[in-house]
């Protein structure tokens, strides 16, 4: 018996060295020692859990920070990273701006949360960033076809009343999300009349496929 006990015991401690190899942890085997933690300490005395460092020294009092006892900055505009944060930065792979492609890594380890900041995303870009000013940016449709043509072409040919916007979700969202393409219709159409818009958003699509309102 004691034989298939220790035989047992080896070939977990295989399994979990195997595991544990790549930096990771068998789930069952942290489950197991998280019930075995637990137990000791609703067992053990509460003097002997407590360090060193969860009091204060009997010296030094505990006070209030000197943060908390004036009002904090005034809401900005435009947020900025906090002034702590100002090393957490990216990792870029061409720092000098040579011509080619350009890339730059997220600090994950530096974060602290779960959402990382639009200046930090990771980012790979084969030509760098165009200067567009979005307002006057049109989508030219050029080079070989019969009739060059921009985006609006099709709405003043046929007039928002038989046209509509639409959207290939939820296949599209691989690439983007819903609100960046509504954002995009919202930013294309916002020239148009209150009525245009209407039925470019809606009314022409409930017409078409005979969508009646609810009620």
């Amino acid at each position: 018996m004691s034989g298939s006990v220790s035989r047992f015991r080896r070939t977990q401690s295989a399994a979990v060295a195997a595991v544990a190899g790549n930096g990771l942890m068998d789930r069952r085997v942290l489950l197991g020692r998280g019930v075995v933690l637990a137990g000791a300490m609703s067992t053990a005395p509460l003097g002997s859990l407590t360090g060193a460092a969860a009091e204060p020294p009997a010296d030094r009092p505990l006070a209030d920070a000197p943060w908390s006892l004036e009002p904090g900055a005034t809401i900005q505009p435009y947020e900025q990273p906090s002034r702590f944060e100002k090393g957490v930065l990216r990792t870029l792979n061409n720092p000098n701006g040579q011509p080619g492609a350009q890339g730059a890594r997220t600090p994950h380890h530096l974060l602290n949360g779960s959402i990382t900041p639009n200046g930090l995303h990771f980012v790979v870009s084969w030509g760098g960033a165009p200067d567009i000013n979005p307002d006057k940016h049109r989508l030219v449709i050029h080079g070989l076809v019969k009739r060059p043509l921009i985006t609006s072409y099709c709405i003043e040919q046929f007039s928002p009343n038989r046209c509509m916007f639409e959207s290939n979700f939820p296949v599209d969202k691989v690439s983007f999300s819903h609100h960046v393409l509504f954002n995009a219709f919202k930013r294309f159409s916002k020239s148009y009349s209150v009525s245009e818009r209407a039925a470019l958003f809606h009314d022409t699509a409930a017409r078409a496929y005979r969508i009646s309102e609810p009620g």
